[in-house]
């Protein structure tokens, strides 16, 4: 009994303290113990298959704190691809028309780039817009098509209605010989007021002939009386009682 005591104090002291807990270290003081008293061969087969037990148990129980002691594993988050050419949702920005506030005639004919013997259709024209056809035969046989707003169609809201054309101006020798000019004011209920419109050298507006819509005409300038030869104004506000004028009717 003494030294079975002695092992059941053995095993409680060993399990108590954390760092005693080594198996071999309690086998060997347990065979100390044993060889000190008189046994059976049954009961030392016992006490190892025990301490064998107790070995295991504290193995497992190791490695179930090492488990729980260990950072948790996380699986990574899946976003999916990302797009690599997303599509704009920024809807375009509006165009804005520059208006045209002049159109300039200064090359004269049989050079590049001149007007002469052209179309010229300037777009939005802006208010107190200007024509200057300044040099010799530089607007010579043109047709000029000068539309304000667009037949047919009714102008946007917020959109003014022009009423002024500041001028039209033939200032050197066959400027604006045998040139046509369509003036058309597209906007209802609006009469567009041309401010002027000068002849001013030599057959200057020789056979010019004018073509107009909705418009009215301030001054008319012939210098000399000879510029506007054979130049004519036609009235289209009224398409089925066109009326025909000469420019020296105005003058």
């Amino acid at each position: 009994k003494t030294w079975t005591s002695q092992l059941i104090q053995l095993f409680h002291l060993r399990l108590s303290s954390p760092q005693q807990k080594q198996p071999t270290i309690i086998l060997t003081q347990i065979c100390t113990i044993q060889t000190s008293s008189t046994t059976n061969l049954l009961f030392i087969m016992f006490i190892i298959s025990f301490v064998a037990f107790v070995a295991i148990s504290m193995a497992n129980s190791n490695s179930r704190l090492l488990l729980q002691g260990s950072a948790p594993i996380v699986n990574p988050v899946n976003f999916g691809s990302l797009p690599t050419n997303p599509s704009s949702t920024v809807p375009p920005l509006p165009t804005i028309a520059v208006p045209t506030t002049e159109l300039i005639c200064d090359i004269p004919r049989r050079l590049a780039d001149t007007c002469a013997l052209t179309t010229q259709t300037p777009e939005h024209l802006a208010p107190f817009f200007e024509l200057h056809c300044a040099t010799p035969e530089g607007c010579y046989g043109t047709t000029f098509n000068l539309f304000y707003g667009e037949y047919g169609v009714t102008p946007a809201a917020g959109v003014a209605a022009p009423t002024e054309l500041e001028a039209l101006s033939f200032t050197e020798a066959n400027a604006g010989a045998y040139a046509t000019v369509n003036l058309y004011n597209f906007f209802p209920g609006n009469q567009l007021k041309a401010n002027r419109i000068e002849c001013k050298d030599v057959n200057a507006c020789y056979g010019l002939k004018l073509n107009l819509y909705n418009v009215d005409i301030g001054d008319f300038i012939c210098d000399p009386l000879t510029a506007c030869t054979d130049c004519t104004i036609t009235d289209w506000t009224n398409p089925l009682a066109a009326v025909t004028t000469t420019c020296l009717d105005l003058v």
